[in-house]
């Protein structure tokens, strides 16, 4: 059963795993002689051994180092490091000689396959084998990931990555006893600002795994572990005194001192089958209590306007929660923006204060001093600082009762409600009728009610479309399986895009991209075919033309005959009726007739497009077109939806169409700097600064389901539900809204009867 902190989900061979800590445990008796004794666990280190230790003159490289110096004798220590030696450095390996060991430092980049294949062939003829590897590199190059930087991204990466690989690699035929990498609890549990840093360290969790499956089937040896450690007190990755302050406040952990990250590294390699391992250190009954992974299952937090509220066997009002709790959080507003409470309105969208990045911060860190580790777009989720605090009492109810000394007593109940009775809270703090909603809500066990029998599906029984270089569906799918560019300069039969183009962005009238996908042939049609005269079609948009051209061919698609459908009609009424709709953004035809000399009035309206289509076959449903930019298609395939299951036609025509015959949208996207400057779509990628402008017309047939079976159509598809909603104020005009964005698939999956989990 899903959860509410189910962050790590995988489907294998049919079955949903989530990932979970599980608790090594031991009895007090245990506990109790490991606290006074160290020595509890038998070392792992042998007498005699050589080990190599990659980035062994670090912080906890030398730690471990001189671990094995300590507890067995006649030991050889490789170490490994990209860096010349310095004096201090000589100094510290000078001391674990004094232990008895023999030292040995060898720089090699340890990225670097080739050099660390030669440096195990090496040891291994100098030393006579190799008992182990302990992988310590890596390096922090710690900021957000919209800042970072490739080089930055790859420094980062590598010793983590092609590190293990390249010590794996080099390691394979000796028959080592243990294999350990260094991980970081980052891997799991993520931290502010080190994307990159927890990426490389959960494939260091993920490696070990497979490497101890090697190791099972005799493809290599050596007990394999990967540690994932937290901040060392000594050692290690080093932070700053804030962040510590944050990590103790927010979760009660504490930086690992080295006797315990010794005894943990020593119990960990005793655990038989745990290729992974993560190690925590605080105060125990706040880790438990935070979660990190280890969380039993929780049940569905109430609802932010539930009823009364009993605490402490005292019955409050909803409504005295709400109001304190807003209450509180306009302080905390206030004394970070520096405002008096009376300036503070609970119901403004918070952009109007100019809440930044820097503020988001500001505010995320004093709110976790009372509640824990929170989501850091949490201010972009809610608007306002009444719709945080439904948040806020749905998901940390108990805290913020705590937090606000609403557990006393009836008389304190009593005297809140009496106060909020009669004094206005601060800054229209009441958000009666506000409801907060989830990050992270857990999966509802009631089941999803599905409609009887299918009633409400809709079969798309139809379908025709034109794309760039794809004159067909057949042409476009073979474009996708093959991975044809379809992009190419603008084409000169469109316009001279010489004219307008320069590479440097901000000219006006000038455009900074000459790129897009775009249909060949736009501006060849048969007018006497469908009954046009060649001086009406020289005035129609391109775009009224194509699509024409494509709702024929859909129906051809279907089986279907204009006189077939428009039939229905007449034998049936206005419920046997055949809907157009169809979504369009752009109608820059019309700019040509006004730049000839004489003006000529050329077509414009995009509700021509659909009006023409109805007109031609004798359609009597409702015929629109829409504009909601880009999902405009998207959006004419809902309305066709909705028409055939309210029974305002039978069957719906529903498509767009989208053609670029004016440079104006090029220095329209360019203005706005929302065109790609090299041609390139590369969403969520180094360099990606835009989107290419594409071409196409697309039409589907559609009728509900259980009618398409019953006539015997050809069934491409089943539409079982649709929905639409708008993101609403924001805090910027561009900006997406993830909730109402969340709340759209919770909508369509509850219309279409569908479970998210299927």
């Amino acid at each position: 059963e899903a959860q509410a902190f189910e962050e790590d989900v995988r489907y294998r061979a049919a079955t949903r795993e989530v990932m979970r800590l599980e608790e090594v445990r031991e009895d007090a008796e245990q506990a109790q002689a490991q606290a006074q004794a160290q020595a509890l666990v038998p070392t792992p280190w042998k007498r005699g051994g050589v080990y190599l230790i990659s980035g062994g003159a670090g912080g906890l490289g030398l730690i471990f180092g001189k671990a094995i110096a300590t507890a067995v004798s006649d030991v050889t220590l490789v170490l490994t490091g990209r860096s010349v030696l310095g004096a201090e450095k000589l100094q510290q390996l000078r001391q674990l000689e004094a232990l008895g060991a023999r030292v040995v430092y060898r720089q090699v980049d340890v990225t670097d396959a080739e050099a660390v294949a030669a440096c195990v062939r090496e040891v291994v003829q100098a030393h006579g084998g190799l008992t182990g590897v302990i992988h310590t590199a890596g390096v922090l190059r710690d900021s957000f990931l919209v800042k970072k930087t490739e080089s930055e991204l790859r420094a980062v990466l590598a010793p983590k990555v092609a590190g293990v690989l390249a010590l794996d690699a080099a390691t394979r035929d000796q028959p080592l006893e243990v294999f350990v990498s260094f991980s970081s609890a980052a891997g799991m549990l993520g931290n502010v600002g080190q994307t990159d840093y927890a990426a490389a360290n959960a494939f260091l969790d993920a490696h070990a795994a497979l490497r101890a499956a090697a190791v099972q089937a005799g493809e290599c040896s050596g007990r394999t572990l990967s540690m994932a450690w937290p901040l060392w007190a000594e050692g290690g990755m080093r932070v700053d005194a804030a962040t510590r302050d944050r990590l103790w406040r927010s979760a009660g952990l504490v930086p690992l001192g080295t006797p315990e990250g010794l005894s943990a590294l020593a119990r960990a390699l005793s655990l038989e089958g745990a290729p992974r391992v993560t190690v925590l250190s605080g105060e125990r009954s706040r880790i438990e209590q935070e979660g990190l992974r280890i969380r039993k299952p929780v049940a569905s937090a109430p609802e932010a306007d539930a009823g009364p509220i009993e605490v402490d066997g005292v019955v409050m009002p909803a409504d005295v929660l709400k109001e304190r709790t807003v209450r509180h959080l306009v302080r905390l507003f206030g004394a970070t923006l520096e405002l008096s409470e009376d300036r503070v309105d609970a119901e403004a969208a918070l952009e109007r204060y100019g809440v930044d990045s820097v503020m988001v911060t500001q505010m995320t860190n004093v709110l976790e001093e009372d509640f824990g580790t929170l989501s850091k777009t949490l201010f972009f989720e809610y608007q306002s600082i009444a719709e945080l605090a439904g948040y806020f009492i749905k998901q940390h109810r108990g805290q913020l009762i705590g937090l606000l000394g609403l557990g006393g007593s009836a008389q304190a109940a009593r005297s809140d409600r009496s106060a909020a009775a009669a004094e206005p809270p601060p800054g229209k703090a009441t958000a009666a009728g506000r409801r907060g909603r989830p990050r992270f809500a857990a999966v509802s066990r009631e089941e999803v009610p599905t409609t009887a029998g299918g009633a409400l599906d809709v079969a798309i029984i139809g379908l025709s479309g034109r794309y760039p270089q794809a004159n067909s569906l057949e042409e476009f799918w073979h474009n996708l399986a093959h991975g044809v560019d379809c992009v190419t300069e603008v084409p000169a039969e469109r316009w001279d895009h010489s004219r307008y183009f320069d590479p440097e962005k901000g000219k006006l009238g000038k455009s900074y991209s000459k790129w897009g996908g775009f249909v060949d042939g736009v501006d060849r049609f048969d007018p006497l075919f469908f009954n046009i005269s060649p001086r009406e079609a020289v005035v129609m948009d391109p775009q009224e033309r194509l699509f024409l051209q494509c709702v024929y061919e859909t129906m051809e698609d279907a089986g279907y005959t204009r006189q077939d459908l428009a039939g229905r009609a007449r034998d049936t009424g206005p419920s046997g009726s055949v809907g157009v709709f169809v979504g369009v953004m752009y109608e820059e035809y019309q700019l040509y007739g006004a730049q000839m000399e004489p003006g000529v009035a050329l077509g414009g309206s995009p509700s021509s497009i659909a009006n023409r289509v109805s007109y031609f076959c004798n359609f009597h449903g409702p015929s629109l077109a829409m504009d909601t930019m880009c999902s405009s298609s998207l959006t004419a395939i809902h309305l066709a939806c909705d028409s055939l299951r309210n029974g305002s036609c039978e069957l719906a025509v529903a498509g767009g169409v989208n053609v670029t015959v004016h440079p104006n949208k090029y220095l329209m996207l360019s203005q706005g700097q929302f065109a790609a400057s090299n041609g390139r779509c590369m969403s969520f990628g180094t360099g990606g600064d835009g989107y290419v402008p594409g071409e196409g017309v697309g039409a589907v047939l559609l009728k509900p389901l259980a009618r398409a079976v019953a006539d015997g159509d050809r069934i491409y598809g089943v539409i079982k539900g649709t929905a639409i909603n708008h993101g609403g104020k924001t805090n910027g005009y561009t900006v997406p809204n993830p909730q109402a964005q969340g709340e759209l698939i919770e909508d369509a999956l509850r219309k279409a009867g569908v479970h998210p989990r299927t």
